[in-house]
């Protein structure tokens, strides 16, 4: 059985900031084109910004697992699904709860590359995958349901740690 866990991904601080900057930048020249002909070009490139950061900016990450493997994909604004990365349990090390004792190594491991794949949410409970493919380890932040550990547990109970 296939299992799927779709994450929404939190609009970071920066990117509001930069959403009310370019809608202020496209106001003002605005108003600039009653009195310079020439601000209308400005005004339309930061329209055309404000609306590439204030509607087209949706994000979200699906996990999917299916008999030991996984595939992770980040979906940009509904339509647009790029791959990020698969792998299977066999290459995995560890799977446990962010911040856990058996992964600390890798997080503060300078040659561990890290991908963020969840929501970023106070309240969310990201999980820590450790997995080692050509020789390079990789630490992948994502949210994972209950289901999918329960099912991750049947085969692969010694390389799943759960939340307490």
């Amino acid at each position: 059985m296939e299992l799927f866990t779709l994450t929404k991904r939190k609009r970071l601080q920066s990117e509001k900031v930069m959403t009310v900057v370019w809608a202020i930048l496209t106001i003002l020249f605005a108003a600039m084109i009653y009195f310079i002909v020439f601000a209308i070009f400005p005004t339309i490139l930061f329209a055309v910004l404000w609306y590439i950061w204030a509607v087209r900016r949706y994000l979200e990450y699906e996990v999917s697992y299916f008999d030991g493997d996984f595939r992770i994909a980040k979906i940009m604004n509904k339509s647009r699904r790029k791959k990020i990365m698969n792998f299977t349990m066999d290459e995995v090390i560890q799977i446990a709860p962010a911040g856990d004792r058996c992964v600390y190594k890798y997080e503060n491991d300078v040659q561990t590359k890290l991908v963020n794949c969840y929501s970023m949410e106070a309240d969310a409970k990201p999980y820590d995958i450790v997995f080692k493919k050509e020789n390079k380890f990789t630490l992948v932040k994502v949210e994972l349901d209950d289901r999918m550990l329960a099912e991750m547990c049947k085969k692969y109970q010694q390389k799943v740690v759960r939340y307490s």
